[in-house]
């Protein structure tokens, strides 16, 4: 990787590692205080707000990262102040619009799709988040697009999810209830606008004048990922939607516990693809398709050597580590957790390739394939819900997985000229599992969190002293630690 793209990377993934977590504790809370049922309310209170956020959206900040790249390779300052202004005047209307029709419509949501009354309250009081959200993601977008990943992480990660967990651990210390943990989510999205906005009128850099508004172009390379990204969202949400409404809220509650926790292995692929995404515009807009493959080869690698371990540990102390974590009751949720990190898995081998044929203009297709995935998504859910639970409706989000990401990886190789390579991945899955092998002789004497966090340490211990022994061993053919020292004085 480059030092701008190892950089990003970098600073991307310790922002998503530090948001990952205060999201992750902030939901953890919810479910600790207020059970599975209070919990499922909140999920599908969430779920309709996501994606009535996605809708808002139209696709534009993947637009506004990829428009913003291909002028600054040209050092277009009007288009570029342009893009921005644009995206962040149609997405803020359009979200403004949005969430007043959920506001009115919440009742109907609520009574006649769910079934549940209760939910009506707290869709109204997140609908207020909708405008918010668009506008966190439209300005991380244009930071983005400036390959600034600090100034994502302070907007989306410090800005947004760290004051949610700050006003959230308030809120339960002077024993608030479970409606006001719904207002701290709505006020700390409101936290990371104001952040944004005072960051990006800095980089754009608006005293100088002159503003070429791309909207046309900027609309219709967008607008077919509106579909894209509506389909992807209600992929991820479809199968506790079916669950909400085949089963109970209580089993939302579980089901989203697993899918919470099996969704933190996607962290550093998360963070690497955000960044790879304005690099591999620039190099493929340039023809530069074999450092295009290289830079993906090194960022497949990284993200999987990170991400095998704790995918691993789940897969293996799937109830031990719901159980320490929520509470008793959401152990009921294993099955489900290992059916949804192996489903993770296979984004994370096949890397950043959705993003590398979004560069190039193909949303059509990834439109097309993430509907194909969500069709065989809502299939399998109202097949296997009834009959195997909420693990039925992980299997069916771990086939969609497959079914999206694999034709991306596919489409990948023979439309952009990006040849991924697997091979110098041999050595993970034996380290994985030794270490899985040695911590589950010991997993019998784990009753408490202090000893559940002491086991994560020795599994993980024992993870990357292998890595660091095999590296030595195979003459530092693996990299490990030439890649570390090189890394690390870059700073």
């Amino acid at each position: 990787m480059t030092s701008r793209l190892a950089k990003n990377a970098f600073i991307l993934s310790v922002g998503s590692v530090i948001g990952s977590l205060s999201a992750f504790a902030f939901k953890t809370l919810i479910a600790q205080s207020f059970g599975p049922e209070q919990f499922g309310l909140f999920s599908l209170a969430l779920m309709t707000v996501t994606i009535s956020a996605g809708v808002a959206g139209v696709g534009l900040p993947t637009g506004v990262t990829t428009f913003i790249s291909r002028y600054r390779a040209v050092d277009d300052r009007a288009h570029i102040k342009g893009t921005a202004s644009s995206g962040l005047l149609i997405g803020g209307v359009i979200s403004v619009l949005v969430a007043g029709g959920l506001f009115l419509l919440a009742p109907a949501i609520a009574t006649h799709i769910f079934q549940n009354s209760r939910l009506i309250r707290p869709i109204r009081i997140l609908a207020f988040a909708i405008p918010g959200i668009v506008i966190v993601d439209l300005v991380v977008a244009i930071a983005m697009g400036f390959e600034r990943a600090e100034y994502s992480v302070l907007i989306r990660q410090l800005g947004r999810r760290g004051s949610l967990i700050i006003l959230a651990a308030l809120v339960i210390l002077f024993g608030g209830v479970f409606v006001d943990l719904l207002y701290v989510y709505v006020v700390s999205t409101w936290i990371a606008v104001a952040m944004g906005g005072m960051l990006i009128f800095r980089l754009l850099d608006l005293s100088r004048s002159g503003i070429s508004s791309p909207s046309k172009s900027l609309l219709t390379f967008s607008v077919p990922l509106l579909f894209n990204n509506v389909t992807g969202t209600i992929s991820n949400w479809i199968d506790t939607f079916l669950v909400g409404i085949l089963i109970t809220a209580e089993a939302v509650g579980e089901y989203q516990t697993a899918f919470l926790l099996g969704t933190n292995i996607l962290i550093i692929t998360g963070a690497v693809s955000a960044s790879f995404l304005p690099e591999v515009a620039s190099l493929l807009e340039e023809g530069d398709r074999a450092e295009s493959t290289r830079r993906y080869r090194t960022a497949v690698k990284w993200t999987v050597i990170i991400s095998f371990a704790p995918a691993v540990y789940l897969i293996t102390f799937p109830e031990l580590s719901l159980r320490m974590l929520f509470g008793e009751a959401f152990g009921r949720g294993s099955t489900a957790l290992i059916i949804i990190v192996i489903g993770n898995m296979i984004a994370v081998v096949s890397g950043p390739a959705t993003e590398t044929v979004k560069s190039q203009g193909h949303t059509r297709f990834i439109f097309a394939t993430n509907a194909i995935a969500l069709g065989a998504n809502i299939v399998i859910n109202l097949l296997a819900i009834p009959r195997y639970g909420i693990a039925g409706a992980a299997l069916g989000t771990a086939v969609a997985t497959l079914i999206a990401n694999g034709s991306h990886w596919v489409a990948m190789r023979r439309w952009c000229g990006v040849t991924p390579s697997l091979s110098a991945l041999w050595f993970i899955p034996p380290v994985a599992i030794l270490s899985a092998l040695a911590s589950w002789s010991v997993v019998s004497h784990v009753d408490s969190v202090l000893l559940f966090l002491g086991h994560i340490a020795l599994f993980s211990g024992i993870y990357v002293i292998s890595l660091v022994v095999i590296d030595i061993a195979t003459g530092n053919r693996l990299g490990f630690i030439s890649y570390l020292d090189e890394y690390i004085g870059r700073f």
